[in-house]
Formats: C-alpha cells, sequence, structure tokens
C-alpha cells in the first residue's frame, strides 16, 4: 500500500453475499514482476528473493500459510462461511530492508 503508514499488519474482512453456506478460498499474493526492486538493481538489497517466508495470511481459526517473494502466494485450506457471514483475516507484509 503506497504510503503504508502501519507496520506491514493488515485486517481484511471478507463477506459471504450468498445466501447460503459455502466454502470459500482465501489467500494472498504479491505480483513478483510489479514487486519492490525486482528489476532494478539500484534497490535490489532492499528485498531478499530468497529470505525466509515473510509473508503471511492468518484466519480467526488460526490457520496460516506463509509465503515470499520468490513464490508470491499463501492459500489458506477452504474455509466454511455460513450465508452473510463476514470473517477476518490478518495479512502481514514484512517489507524490512
Amino acid at each position: 500500500m503506497l504510503d503504508d503508514q502501519t507496520s506491514g499488519n493488515h485486517t481484511i474482512k471478507i463477506k459471504n453475499d450468498s445466501e447460503s453456506s459455502q466454502k470459500i478460498h482465501v489467500g494472498s499474493h504479491i505480483w513478483q514482476d510489479r514487486t519492490y526492486s525486482f528489476d532494478n538493481t539500484d534497490c535490489s538489497e532492499a528485498t531478499d528473493w530468497y529470505a525466509p517466508e515473510n509473508f503471511s495470511i492468518t484466519a480467526e481459526s488460526g490457520d496460516s500459510a506463509n509465503f515470499a517473494l520468490e513464490y508470491g502466494s499463501g492459500w489458506l485450506n477452504p474455509i466454511e462461511f455460513g450465508a452473510g457471514e463476514t470473517k477476518e483475516f490478518n495479512v502481514s507484509m514484512d517489507w524490512a530492508r
């Protein structure tokens, strides 16, 4: 997020707008070709493409998926949402240098 004033942690809400319950696939990703320092040698040390998995998405249940710049996405197991139900997820994007 441009000019993000947070620590890199964001809470997102996902709602099942359906009138029936259903399993929903929830994940988080980055677009590697647009990632900071992706093809720019002047700032390539700002991120470490092969660093430990320092991005994550976590459900209220504690289920979590971690990922790194190299692979770019993390997906949780399908989650049952009741009709009209909203659930919160924590997404952490650690862009530390």
